[in-house]
């Protein structure tokens, strides 16, 4: 056994001062403990607290300690036998596993009482345990928990903790269960040495505090964040995909209840509160039928979901995440497509149809320019600006093929756009010595410019001063291959096009849900403190006029 756990199992193996004044409130107040369901918190070796609510009437007493303390739940079980309790029920849960909380919960709970006997030993464990203990309450706002705690430091205090959960706790006065007749043989003297106070933690039904939730939703994973008005994030929580697209709207709409009911009871949050507001940034949200459509369901079926919506496409809340007041994002990875967000809240968009009509500058579309340069000029069909040699054979290395026909596999019968994307990687590292290649990422680079001077004409004036662009995808990790082009792009073909004085590029340090988040503030009248300066990276800007 290590150090760290012979050091855990020697406390868990202790009988602490705190455990007798528990016990002593317990008799005191059986009647309510009577038939009560009660979980105990750290109950280590002796269980004291737990076995004295089972022997005073509780209906039924879980018992825990962190997992992997077996010795110590292996000892609470025999001790609780030799109290004439048939079949004790010990179970592992680690202070701050909301997902363990919720187990325990789910499968013994709701619980009427949790009881917690010098849990709060240690600075380090106060945020882990009142997680636990605000999971613990969320799951059940009538949950009590009754602790105790020995003074070892006058400065120490989870007051913070307490608001902080949206909870409330009131003080255990000594004299109102008799603390003076507290007493265990051989054991007065270390009981009288220590000063042991009790404290009953509940929710605070009278709180009320603002709480925005953002989504970022894909096809296969979704991220929520919960903020308080301050901007706090309460919780991040990760769970499956909710296109609406892809897995029909009911079911969408189930799979964001679920995470969001998940990331409330993780912030100590209770389910039956709505959110002030929810914001989703969805993925290929840009209907706005269907996205009202599907607002339309979160409010019918889930009713204490959220008071209020706004639902946007992912590119949107990637914009509201990294600029405050608005601006472009140009999306180059796969695919690619651009969209401008002005201050106004106004929103316009460029590109973003897909491989068969579009997608412009991605990484499908420079292997795509890559294949054609070489094919159409062994068709003698057109000319390739460069020797076609090198990109000839990273062409039939990357598919794995000797003749040209055998490419025509993977471009039709076994499609996949994600695969054929990825030869621009063995193209971006061609560049350094193959001008072909070079020439395809100058191309690419110029029509992303061109995206951007596409929006540009609809943004707000000033904007134009200095145009700011979230860069988002792999396409932007070859940026000294696209800069030239991309530069070029952004120059004025005639009078119908904006003059773009000058441009920032930025790379996205957070999630998309940060601005889903603030989108649903701003829906709701509020507003959130947010430093952006934190949420995106500047990696470029230059004057072109």
């Amino acid at each position: 056994m290590g150090d760290e756990a012979a050091s855990a199992a020697g406390y868990a193996m202790h009988l602490w001062p705190c455990s007798p004044f528990l016990a002593q409130y317990i008799c005191n107040k059986r009647d309510l403990f009577k038939n009560a369901n009660v979980l105990e918190l750290g109950a280590g070796g002796t269980g004291l607290p737990g076995i004295t609510a089972l022997k005073l009437g509780a209906k039924r007493v879980i018992f825990t300690d962190k997992e992997g303390h077996d010795q110590a739940m292996a000892l609470c079980r025999k001790n609780c036998v030799e109290n004439g309790i048939v079949a004790p029920e010990v179970h592992g849960l680690t202070w701050g596993d909301a997902n363990g909380a919720l187990s325990i919960a789910a499968r013994f709970g709701p619980f009427d009482w949790v009881l917690a006997s010098d849990c709060f030993y240690d600075p380090v464990v106060f945020e882990p345990l009142m997680s636990t203990i605000a999971t613990l309450i969320a799951a059940n706002s009538s949950t009590k928990v009754l602790f105790g705690y020995q003074e070892r430091h006058c400065h120490w205090s989870i007051e913070v903790l307490i608001r902080r959960f949206g909870l409330m706790c009131q003080h255990v006065d000594p004299d109102s269960f008799h603390a003076e007749c507290v007493a265990v043989a051989g054991f007065d003297d270390e009981l009288r040495s220590h000063t042991v106070h009790l404290g009953i933690i509940s929710a605070d039904e009278h709180r009320k505090m603002s709480v925005f939730g953002g989504i970022e939703g894909g096809a296969t994973n979704s991220k929520l964040v919960l903020l308080d008005g301050s901007g706090r994030v309460l919780s991040q929580t990760e769970w499956t995909g909710t296109n609406g697209y892809l897995l029909g709207l009911e079911k969408a709409a189930h799979e964001i209840a679920q995470l969001v009911d998940k990331g409330k009871v993780e912030a100590g949050l209770s389910v039956d509160v709505p959110l002030t507001a929810l914001g989703l940034a969805l993925a290929g949200a840009e209907d706005e039928d269907l996205n009202r459509q599907m607002t339309e369901l979160l409010k019918s079926l889930y009713p204490n979901l959220a008071k209020c919506y706004h639902l946007t496409s992912d590119s949107v809340g990637t914009i509201a995440t990294s600029l405050k007041d608005g601006g472009i994002v140009l999306i180059a990875g796969t695919g690619s497509a651009c969209r401008l967000l002005n201050p106004d809240g106004t929103l316009h968009g460029c590109g973003g149809w897909g491989h068969s009509i579009g997608d412009e500058g991605s990484g499908y579309w420079i292997s795509n320019k890559a294949i054609r340069y070489v094919y159409d000029e062994e068709d003698g069909l057109f000319r390739a600006p460069a020797d076609t040699a090198f990109v000839k054979k990273a062409i039939f290395d990357y598919f794995s093929i000797d003749s040209k026909t055998q490419l025509l596999d993977f471009l039709y019968a076994k499609f996949n756009k994600a695969h054929v994307a990825g030869l621009c990687k063995v193209l971006a590292e061609g560049a350094a010595h193959d001008e072909l290649c070079k020439r395809v990422f100058k191309e690419a680079g110029h029509v992303l410019g061109l995206h951007v001077l596409a929006v540009a004409k609809h943004a707000d004036a000033a904007m134009l001063r200095n145009i700011p662009v979230v860069t988002v995808g792999s396409v932007f990790k070859s940026w000294d291959l696209i800069k030239e082009g991309f530069l070029e792009g952004l120059r004025p073909r005639d009078s119908r096009d904006a003059v773009i004085e000058g441009v920032s590029l930025f790379h996205l340090s957070e999630s998309p849900n940060i601005g889903a988040a603030l989108l649903a503030a701003k829906e709701a009248n509020e507003s959130i403190p947010i430093d952006f300066s934190h949420n995106a990276q500047l990696f470029f800007e230059t004057k072109l006029h």
